[in-house]
């Protein structure tokens, strides 16, 4: 073992003795082959784990990033967490809340790092419907039922049923999948699209995180739904990966279409 795993071990060890004293206990639910609907039904594989999870707003501590609004750092003893388990505020912790966190990033000699899901959402993927030829607009027509578009009764759901995502029609025996994602507003850090005209209504934009999705991948378009929310309706309109910042599961940009 080298020095610096030998510090990092040891540092562990010390944040675990500071959580047991000043934190929270967390059930800890992780994705696995028995996984049906949603991670939120799996038994947890560790009870009453404690940490310390809280906003930190330090650029020494957390660095700089647009997306800081929806992650956490935490004392937590994590030997045996892997990266996607998701830590659920216990219901005996003092004043719990329910509170839901999923493990994103490890550094070595440092804090960890968190990303705050507090919404159920369902995923939904927008399918257009092709018209038929006789269909087509004639000439001059500005309307015509029937012809293109994607209505939301085409939407194509996220489902999860073995520990795999998949996309599947809209049916009586269709289950919708529930995803415990992130939700903050945004619009003092991201750039507007709007049309400047004096009746245009900018949408509000939210940063999202989502976490890994094994046998889906999240593109541009796809939507998201949450009956607590009144039903809103969030479309995804920039995707950033693990690959571009270094958490696991996507940060997304979207806008509430709701209007």
């Amino acid at each position: 073992m080298t020095q610096i795993a030998r510090y990092d071990a040891l540092r562990t060890l010390n944040k675990a003795y500071v959580a047991n004293i000043y934190g929270e206990s967390y059930d800890v639910r992780r994705l696995d082959p028995n996984t049906n609907g949603s991670l939120a039904n799996n038994s947890p594989i560790i009870n009453l784990l404690q940490g310390r999870i809280w906003r930190e707003t330090s650029r020494d501590v957390l660095e700089a990033t647009p997306f800081d609004v929806i992650t956490y750092i935490g004392d937590v003893d994590n030997t045996n967490l892997q990266f996607g388990d998701m830590l659920t505020e216990s219901a005996s912790s003092y004043h719990s809340l329910g509170t839901s966190y999923y493990y994103v990033q490890a550094r070595p000699t440092r804090d960890l790092v968190f990303a705050r899901a507090d919404f159920a959402m369902t995923v939904w993927r927008p399918e257009p419907e092709g018209g038929a030829a006789d269909q087509f607009p004639a000439t001059g027509s500005i309307f015509v039922e029937g012809y293109g578009g994607t209505p939301e009764e085409s939407e194509l759901v996220l489902t999860l049923a073995g520990g795999t995502f998949s996309w599947a029609p809209q049916g009586n025996f269709t289950t919708p999948a529930i995803v415990q994602c992130g939700l903050q507003p945004q619009n003092r850090t991201a750039p507007t699209t709007d049309l400047g005209t004096p009746t245009d209504l900018p949408r509000d934009r939210f940063a999202m995180y989502v976490p890994l999705l094994p046998g889906v991948e999240l593109r541009v378009g796809d939507r998201f739904t949450n009956d607590d929310l009144n039903a809103s309706r969030y479309q995804i309109r920039q995707i950033h990966s693990a690959q571009q910042y270094g958490f696991s599961g996507y940060i997304c940009s979207v806008e509430n279409v709701n209007d």
